[in-house]
């Protein structure tokens, strides 16, 4: 609930409201952990590509940012990426072990992992604040169990 609302009418605001207060209470809402049912239902049907309409009338659509923000094109495999900065950096595993993990999940050679982790530290060093909120969630996903943010 955020404040004495229930969550759910934060997403209502998209269509009732300011776009940018009603995007900045749903985030909220997601950060506090404040989502309901019915929350998340409405955001999903905010983000379904397959829902035309919904009783809000509004959609959420994803766009890519321009300048500086935009996504690098140095690395085409986000999941190699993913991988390697989760158990290389964050959990801090052996490099060596974690490659020979990723050889055999995607199919890259030790080289190739290799420089795809470089490239990802790079990417860190230029955005440190999101990889602290990253870091956050993945110890957080793991002390909750997921299979994707265990140990290997």
């Amino acid at each position: 609930m955020t404040g004495s609302r229930p969550a759910w009418m934060a997403i209502s605001g998209l269509r009732f409201r300011d776009h940018d207060d009603a995007l900045r209470a749903i985030a909220k809402s997601l950060r506090d952990g404040d989502g309901d049912e019915m929350f998340f239902d409405l955001l999903a049907e905010q983000l379904d590509p397959d829902t035309s309409r919904n009783w809000i009338g509004t959609k959420l659509v994803v766009r890519r940012t321009k300048g500086s923000g935009a996504p690098k094109k140095a690395w085409s495999d986000i999941d190699l990426a993913f991988f390697l900065s989760l158990h290389v950096v964050i959990f801090e595993e052996k490099a060596e072990m974690v490659f020979a993990f990723a050889k055999q999940k995607f199919g890259y050679s030790r080289s190739k992992c290799a420089e795809a982790l470089r490239v990802e530290r790079k990417n860190i060093k230029d955005d440190p604040e999101n990889f602290e909120r990253f870091k956050k969630t993945a110890f957080r996903l793991r002390e909750l169990g997921d299979p994707e943010f265990q140990l290997l």
